[in-house]
C-alpha cells in the first residue's frame, strides 16, 4: 500500500514511545527506494557502534521488533543461504539493559533463528549499536525491513501497534512512517481482527493488504466472526481480485440489515409466499405441473430481464 521510508524518529534515553522530542538538527532522512539503507549510528549524531564477532547464545528478541511473520521456510531458506554463502552484512544489536553481557537484536532475527535451529554458525558478526535506546532501535529495525524481502503489512501493523500500546500517538507514528489518516486507519484494522480471522491472514499475510483487511473487519463488526472467516478464507483461496471482496462485503453487510427489518408485506400461498422486506423482495413457489412451471419460468424471466442488474463479474 506504501513505499515510502519512514522518518526515523530521535527519542530522549526514557523508554517512553510517546516522547515527541524533536529531530536533532542536521539528522539524515533515508529513503529506501534505490538507496542503500544507513545505519542510525550514521543517522543520528553521537551514536557510537563497535563490529564484533558475537554468540547467537547471547541474542535475545526484540519486544518492538517490526516484524510478525517468521515462518518456517523463511528461517530454512536463510540457514541455507548462510551455509552456501556465508554472512554477507553483519546483524544489529544493542546491549540489553536489564541483563549484562547480553544483547537485544535490532535486525537480523531471521539469521540468529536459522543458526540456532540448523546450527550453521555459532556466531554472527554483529554492529553492536552502543547508546541506541529501545525506542530508536525500534524504528531502525522497522526501516531495515522495508526493504526487505517477505516483509508485508501485517509486520507493519503490528509494529505500530507495539508503538501505541506503549504510548505513542497516532500523529506521531503517521509522521515518521508517512502515513495519511485514511492509511493508519486501515492498518489499525489488523489489531481489531478476532483470532480466528487472524488465523486466516497469516496463513498467507501476503494476500491480506491492509485495505483487503479493512474490508474484513467491516464483516466482522456488522455481520460476525463467523462470516468474516468465511469470507477470508473464500478470498484466499482461489486469488480473487480486491473488487470481489468489496462486492461480498457489501452483499453481506445489505443481507444483514435486510434481516433486521420487519416484512413490509408478505402474502402466504398454498404453495409458497412472497415477501418485501426493506430493499429486497422474495418469492418462493412451488409448481408440480411441468407445463404450468415451464410457462411461470418464462414470464419470471421476462420479468427480471426489465428489472434485475447484469450480474457481478468476479
Amino acid at each position: 500500500m506504501r513505499k515510502l521510508a519512514p522518518k526515523v524518529p530521535v527519542f530522549s534515553n526514557s523508554d517512553d514511545f510517546g516522547s515527541s522530542e524533536k529531530r536533532p538538527e542536521g539528522a539524515q532522512e533515508s529513503m529506501h527506494q534505490g538507496h542503500e539503507t544507513k545505519s542510525l549510528a550514521a543517522i543520528v549524531p553521537g551514536k557510537s557502534r563497535r563490529t564484533c564477532m558475537l554468540s547467537i547464545d547471547l541474542i535475545d528478541a526484540n519486544p518492538f521488533s517490526s516484524r510478525e511473520i517468521y515462518t518456517p521456510r523463511m528461517i530454512r531458506d536463510r540457514a541455507t543461504a548462510l551455509l552456501i554463502q556465508g554472512q554477507r552484512d553483519p546483524i544489529h544489536v544493542i546491549p540489553n539493559p536489564n541483563k549484562p553481557d547480553r544483547f537485544i537484536i535490532v535486525d537480523g532475527w531471521i539469521r540468529v533463528q536459522a543458526c540456532r535451529d540448523y546450527r550453521v554458525m555459532n556466531k554472527l558478526l554483529a554492529e553492536v549499536h552502543e547508546g541506541m535506546s529501545m525506542k530508536e532501535a525500534a524504528w531502525f529495525g522497522y526501516e531495515q525491513n522495508e526493504v526487505a524481502n517477505q516483509y508485508c503489512e501485517l509486520d507493519r501493523a503490528m509494529f505500530y501497534e507495539k508503538l501505541t500500546q506503549r504510548g505513542a500517538t497516532e500523529t506521531q507514528i503517521k509522521k515518521y512512517a508517512y502515513l495519511s489518516s485514511s492509511q493508519m486507519i486501515y492498518y489499525r484494522s489488523f489489531a481489531q481482527l478476532p483470532a480466528d480471522v487472524m488465523e486466516v491472514v497469516r496463513r498467507d499475510p501476503r494476500r491480506f493488504d491492509a485495505i483487503a483487511v479493512h474490508q474484513i473487519s467491516k464483516v466482522v463488526r456488522c455481520v460476525g466472526v463467523k462470516q468474516a472467516v468465511k469470507l477470508a478464507a473464500r478470498y484466499c483461496e482461489k486469488e480473487r481480485r480486491f473488487s470481489w471482496l468489496v462486492g461480498q462485503v457489501q452483499a453481506l453487510i445489505e443481507a444483514k440489515e435486510d434481516k433486521r427489518k420487519s416484512p413490509s408485506k408478505k402474502v402466504k400461498f398454498r404453495n409458497g409466499f412472497y415477501e418485501v422486506r426493506g430493499s429486497s423482495v422474495k418469492v418462493r413457489i412451488t409448481i408440480e405441473d411441468p407445463a404450468v412451471r415451464a410457462s411461470f419460468l418464462e414470464k419470471l424471466e421476462e420479468l427480471l430481464a426489465t428489472y434485475a442488474e447484469s450480474p457481478r463479474v468476479s
